[in-house]
């Protein structure tokens, strides 16, 4: 029995990992192939991004797939796709995982599937715009790029080849024997991600401990929005959330909202028939900005609005 080729996408929120995703898939025609998507926070807004006909799907909310706290839910996912007449699984993987331990995760595990898995390695994409300030910031950035096979330098478009030089000299620092990749807007061949490659043989305390899980507020509103309003509260919010990310209703049409660690950004999406009302999730640094979240949403917005807090994640016994 033919095995399933498992490929891991992995990088920090806004690195470009569901753009890349969509493009890798556009090359997959006569190929049977599985997504799963693995998402921190209640609501799924990458998950939106990816429907595509003929694709499996199954979202983890809640992040941290490759984690204690999110161990076992991963785990039956993976059996059962194992039962799934497919040919390969991407996993595009929350900006807050860590895959480091996935070899080992699939070597104790390898009797519970049905078809076995052939791991094809991670691939970490990177925002190169961004990545100097969240590697210093974040240890789950650091491991992202220390454990994958091979690393995407993304958006070289926005920076000068002075930077781009910087970037690529850091991650060599953090990985010595990835293959490094450069491009922008996720252009990159399927065929890249389909090759095995070894992962770095390295040992790493896994970063997504409970105790170090950041906050989640997903905030849903009816009516319609100011872009420019949304921009300026995404841009307020932005020093105290790692994400930003949600679609809403305007005068003109649908926008998404956008915040990565750098920039604010509000541009025109259509829209999700899944996303009937404004559904914006964001990530924060501590769980105390939660109360700052709102404040602003008061201040600038001033409209009514459902803030929801997820509840606690417990660890599988």
């Amino acid at each position: 029995m033919k095995n399933i080729e498992l490929c891991i996408i992995s990088g920090f929120f806004g690195s470009g990992k569901t753009t890349l995703l969509q493009n890798i898939l556009t090359e997959c025609s006569g190929v049977k192939v599985g997504v799963l998507v693995n998402e921190f926070g209640k609501v799924s807004i990458d998950g939106t991004l990816l429907k595509t006909k003929g694709m499996d799907m199954v979202e983890l909310t809640n992040g941290s797939i490759f984690c204690a706290c999110m161990k076992g839910n991963f785990i039956q996912t993976l059996i059962d796709f194992s039962k799934k007449d497919i040919d390969i699984l991407f996993v595009e993987n929350s900006g807050l995982a860590d895959p480091s331990a996935m070899p080992s995760m699939l070597a104790q595990l390898d009797g519970k599937f049905q078809r076995k898995y052939q791991y094809n390695g991670s691939t970490c994409v990177i925002d190169c715009s961004a990545f100097m300030v969240i590697v210093e910031t974040l240890v789950a950035a650091e491991n992202q790029t220390a454990t994958a096979s091979r690393i995407i330098l993304n958006k070289t478009d926005l920076i000068s080849l002075d930077e781009l030089r910087m970037v690529y000299e850091k991650v060599r620092s953090i990985n010595t024997t990835a293959e490094i990749f450069e491009t922008s807007y996720g252009k990159i061949s399927a065929k890249i991600l389909m090759q095995p490659a070894p992962a770095p043989i390295i040992e790493r305390e896994c970063s997504n401990t409970v105790e170090r899980r950041p906050g989640s507020l997903v905030i849903t509103a009816h009516g319609t929005f100011e872009a420019e309003k949304l921009k300026q509260m995404a841009a307020k919010a932005g020093p105290v959330c790692y994400r930003i990310k949600g679609f809403a209703p305007t005068e003109s049409g649908w926008v998404q909202v956008e915040y990565s660690g750098v920039t604010a950004e509000v541009y025109p999406a259509e829209k999700d028939p899944e996303v009937d009302r404004l559904t914006i999730v964001f990530i924060t640094k501590k769980l105390f900005a939660l109360k700052t979240i709102k404040a602003l949403w008061e201040e600038i917005i001033g409209k009514p609005a459902c803030f929801d807090l997820p509840a606690p994640v417990k660890p599988e016994d």
